[in-house]
C-alpha cells in the first residue's frame, strides 16, 4: 500500500482498536504517521508505543524530543538514537526523567559536573561496577553487582570488603582510592576530585536500589542517606525492588533491625512521611510493605526458616515462613492500629473531610474514619458498608438488612450518600450478574418475593440518585450489572424510568444502550435517531452491530460506521452492503486489521489491478484473494508462480489454458505441469497430452497428439499406461523422443 492515502481519522480509529504491544503495526501506517510532524506528535501523546518507530530525521527536532516517552522501558530504544549535537535538544533530553548516565559518555561536550550529577540521580540502569573474584576461573573480574539475579552474591562480593560480610561495622570503610580505581561508568572517573566523586556516588545511590545497598555496605554513603533513599524508592518503585532475596540487602536490614519486621516497617513509614503527605501513596506503600518486608530477613540457613504446603496447592509449591506461622491477623502482628494512629496524627487527618477518610478505609482496609468518629463523636458509616460486604451472596439477608438499617440512615453529606450509593449498587449488581454459576443467588423477577424486594430497593435508589445527581455512580452500575433481558427490563421500569431528565439525559441513555444494545427501540425513551450514536456503537460492537440488526436502514451505508466496525472486527466487512465492500478506504482499513478481510471485498475491487498494487506490499500476496480471472493476470501469476509453483493448483481447469506460460522457462513450465497433474489426479491420455501442450508449448505437444491419434489402435493398453506413467515420472525427460512408446 505504498500509494494509498489513509486519512488521519482512519489511522486514529485503527490505533484505538488494536493492541499496540501485541499487534505489529503496518509500515504503511507508520509512514503515514511520520509524514506530518504535528500528526506524529499527536499520535505519540495518545499512543507512546508509536515513539519506537520515529525516523531519525525527527530525532533532531526539539518539539518531538519534548513529547518522547520517558518510561524506562523506552529509554534504550529511543534515546540511544540521539546525536545530541544541538545544545537545546541535549538540554531537553537531559531534563527528562529516567535518562541514563551512559548516554553522556559519547558526548564529551556534555560531560560537565552539573550534567553528570543531574543525570546520575536518574540513572536507574547504571549499576556500580566493582572488582570481584570469579568463582570459576579464580581470577579478578570487573563487573556490575546485580542484587536481583546474583543468588551467590556472598561469594562474589568485592574482595576489598569481604571482611565486612560476617561482622558489619559502620566505622570500617573501603579505601576511596581503591574503589575509584575499579569504579566504572564509561566516564574517566580517575580525573574527578574526591569531593565530586562522593557527590557522584550519592547521586547514583538515589537512582538505583542496588547502588544504594552496595555503596552503603562499602561505607561510601551515610546511614541517614541510605534510609532517605529507601523511603524515596518505596514511593517510586514499590517494596519489591528493595526487599529482594539477596544476601547483600537482607544483611543490611538484619543488622539494623535485629529481625524485627514491625520495627522495620515503622522506621520506613517514618521516612515515607517525610517524603509525601499523600494518604493514598502512604497506604499503597504500607500495603506493599505487608507483602515484601519480611523478605528482608530471609536466611536460608537459619533453623527458624521452614516450608510447608498450603492447602490445595500442588506438592511442589512451598511457602517459606520465618519465626513461626502467623495467623491472618496482621494488624496484631505488626501493630498496624498504632501505626495508622501515628499516620493520622502526623498528617493531621482530623482536618480532612470524613467522606475522604471513608473512601481511603474502603480502598485500603484502613481505620482512619474510626479514629475520626471517635475523636469528633460522630456517626461511623463504615460499619454499615462493611456489614453489606459480609452479607455477600445471600440476597435475602441483603434486602432484610437494607429494610432494617439502610433505609433509616440519614446522610449529612452528599459525598457520604454517594459512597453508600456506590456500594449499594455494587451489591445489587452481584445479584443481577447472569454470568454467575450460582443461580440461586441471582434475582429472579418471575419470583414474587425477588420482584417485590427489588422494586422497594430500586425506588429507594431512584430517590437518592435524583437527589444527589451522581452520574458516575449510575454509569458504573449500568456497566457492571450485566443483567439479563428480563432483569434489565425491570430495572428500566423500576429505576431508570423514574429518574429525572437531568440525570437520565440523552448521553446517559446512549451510554445505557451501548451496554445493552438489545434494548434499542424497546420503548419511547430508548429510540435513537442520531448517527453519531451508531458510529460509537459500531466502534464498541464491531460486526455485531449489523449482525444483530442494530443499524437503522437509513444509516446502513454510512462510511464511518463501517470504518469503526471493520477496525474492531475485520469480519464485519463480510456483512457490509455492496457500496461499503466497494469502498477502497474501508476495504483498506479492514485489510490492515487482517489481510483475510480482503476475501470479503467486492469483485470490482478484486479485479482492480491498480488498487491491488497499492493495497498489497507484494503483488504475490494478492494471488490468494483475487478471483480466477485475476489469478491468470500476467503481473500477478507470473511472479507468484515463479516463487511459489505449488500455487498453480489454485488455478481452475477452465482458466489454466489462459496462463501466460511463455513467460516461464521450460524447466519451470515442466515443474508447474508436474505439480498441476499430480494434484488434479489421473487423466486419460488425451487430456494429459492437451495439458502438456498447454504447459509445455505446441512444438512438442502437437507431435505427441498426432502420433497418438494415428497409432492409438496399435498401441496396447499396457503401453498407454506406461506412457502416462512416463509423463508423470519426474526422472523422465518428455522432450526425449526415445522415451515415447511409439
Amino acid at each position: 500500500m505504498k500509494n494509498y492515502k489513509y486519512s488521519e481519522k482512519m489511522i486514529f480509529t485503527f490505533l484505538k482498536n488494536i493492541n499496540l504491544y501485541d499487534d505489529p503495526i503496518d509500515k504503511t501506517i507508520i509512514e503515514k504517521i511520520t509524514e506530518d510532524k504535528d500528526f506524529m506528535i499527536k499520535c505519540i501523546k495518545a499512543f507512546p508505543k508509536i515513539a519506537e518507530h520515529i525516523p531519525q530525521k525527527f530525532l533532531e527536532d526539539l518539539e518531538v524530543i519534548k513529547v518522547l516517552p520517558t518510561h524506562r522501558y523506552f529509554n534504550y530504544e529511543i534515546f540511544s538514537k540521539l546525536k545530541l549535537k544541538n545544545k537545546k535538544i541535549a538540554e531537553a533530553v537531559l531534563a527528562k526523567p529516567n535518562i541514563e548516565l551512559d548516554y553522556l559518555k559519547n558526548y564529551p561536550k556534555l560531560l560537565t559536573e552539573e550534567n553528570i550529577l543531574s543525570t546520575a540521580s536518574k540513572s536507574l540502569h547504571n549499576k556500580i561496577s566493582v572488582l570481584t573474584r570469579c568463582s570459576i576461573r579464580e581470577e579478578l573480574v570487573h563487573e556490575p553487582l546485580d542484587l536481583e539475579y546474583d543468588h551467590q552474591l556472598s561469594a562474589n562480593l568485592p574482595i576489598e570488603i569481604r571482611y565486612e560480610l560476617d561482622n558489619f561495622k559502620a566505622n570500617k570503610k573501603i579505601s576511596l582510592e581503591k574503589f575509584k580505581k575499579y569504579f566504572e561508568l564509561g566516564l574517566s572517573v580517575q580525573s574527578f576530585s574526591d569531593d565530586f566523586f562522593i557527590k557522584l556516588l550519592r547521586a547514583l545511590s538515589k537512582a538505583n536500589p542496588d547502588n544504594n545497598f552496595i555503596l552503603y555496605r562499602l561505607g561510601l554513603i551515610s546511614k541517614s542517606d541510605f534510609f532517605e533513599n529507601i523511603g524515596m524508592f518505596l514511593l517510586k518503585f514499590g517494596a519489591h525492588e528493595i526487599f529482594r532475596d539477596s544476601n547483600l540487602s537482607t544483611s543490611v536490614f538484619k543488622w539494623h533491625f535485629n529481625q524485627d519486621t514491625s520495627l522495620l516497617i515503622n522506621n520506613l513509614i517514618d521516612k515515607v512521611l517525610t517524603k509525601t503527605k499523600s494518604l493514598h501513596k502512604i497506604e499503597t506503600v504500607l500495603s506493599d510493605l505487608l507483602n515484601y518486608a519480611e523478605q528482608a530477613f530471609y536466611n536460608w540457613e537459619e533453623p527458624q526458616l521452614h516450608y510447608y504446603n498450603y492447602k490445595g496447592h500442588p506438592e511442589h509449591e512451598f511457602v517459606y515462613k520465618i519465626y513461626g506461622e502467623y495467623e491472618d491477623d496482621f494488624e496484631k502482628v505488626y501493630n498496624f492500629n498504632d501505626l495508622r494512629k501515628k499516620i493520622y496524627k502526623s498528617l493531621k487527618l482530623r482536618n480532612k473531610k470524613y467522606s475522604f477518610l471513608l473512601k481511603i478505609d474502603l480502598e485500603y482496609g484502613s481505620s482512619y474514619s474510626k479514629f475520626y468518629c471517635k475523636e469528633l463523636k460522630c456517626k461511623n458509616y463504615l460499619e454499615h458498608i462493611l456489614e453489606l460486604e459480609t452479607i455477600g451472596s445471600n440476597k435475602n439477608e441483603f434486602f432484610s438488612y437494607f429494610k432494617k438499617n439502610i433505609k433509616k440512615i440519614s446522610f449529612y453529606d452528599a459525598d457520604i450518600a454517594n459512597i453508600f450509593l456506590k456500594h449499594l449498587l455494587d451489591a445489587y449488581s452481584n445479584y443481577l450478574n447472569f454470568y454467575s454459576r450460582r443461580s440461586e443467588r441471582n434475582l429472579d423477577f418471575s419470583n414474587w418475593q425477588d420482584k417485590t424486594n427489588s422494586k422497594d430497593f430500586l425506588e429507594y435508589l431512584s430517590k437518592l440518585l435524583n437527589k444527589h445527581q451522581n452520574k458516575k455512580i449510575l454509569k458504573d452500575f449500568l456497566y457492571q450489572s450485566r443483567a439479563s433481558k428480563s432483569q434489565i427490563q425491570n430495572i428500566e421500569d423500576q429505576l431508570l424510568s423514574k429518574l429525572d431528565k437531568k440525570l437520565l439525559n440523552q448521553k446517559m441513555i446512549e451510554y445505557y444502550l451501548i451496554q445493552y444494545p438489545f434494548r434499542i427501540n424497546s420503548s419511547d425513551w430508548t429510540t435513537i435517531d442520531d448517527i453519531n450514536f451508531y458510529r460509537e456503537l459500531s466502534r464498541c460492537l464491531g460486526r455485531h452491530i449489523y449482525k444483530n440488526g442494530y443499524i437503522p436502514d437509513k444509516f446502513i451505508h454510512d462510511k464511518e460506521i463501517w470504518q469503526n466496525a471493520v477496525t474492531k472486527s475485520y469480519r464485519a466487512l463480510r456483512l457490509a452492503p455492496k457500496s461499503i465492500k466497494e469502498d477502497k478506504s474501508i476495504v483498506s482499513l479492514a485489510f490492515l486489521a487482517n489481510p483475510k478481510s480482503f476475501s470479503s471485498a467486492s469483485i470490482k475491487l478484486k479485479r482492480d489491478f491498480k488498487f491491488l498494487k497499492e493495497l498489497f506490499k507484494n503483488i504475490k500476496e494478492a494471488f490468494y484473494y483475487v478471483p480466477q480471472d485475476m489469478k491468470i493476470h500476467e503481473d500477478i501469476c507470473v511472479p507468484t508462480l515463479k516463487e511459489y509453483p505449488d500455487l498453480v493448483t489454485h488455478i481452475s481447469e477452465k482458466r489454466i489454458k489462459e496462463v501466460p506460460f511463455k513467460k516461464f522457462s521450460q524447466q519451470t513450465r515442466l515443474d508447474l505441469y508436474k505439480i498441476y497433474t499430480q494434484s488434479k489426479g489421473p487423466k486419460d491420455v488425451l487430456e494429459l497430452a492437451n495439458l502438456k501442450r498447454t504447459f509445455l508449448g505446441k512444438s512438442f505437444s502437437e507431435k505427441v497428439i498426432t502420433k497418438i491419434n494415428s497409432e492409438f489402435k496399435r498401441v496396447q493398453k499396457d503401453e498407454v499406461e506406461e506412457f502416462v506413467n512416463d509423463i508423470l515420472d519426474e526422472s523422465k525427460n518428455p522432450f526425449e523422443p526415445s522415451n515415447l512408446p511409439f
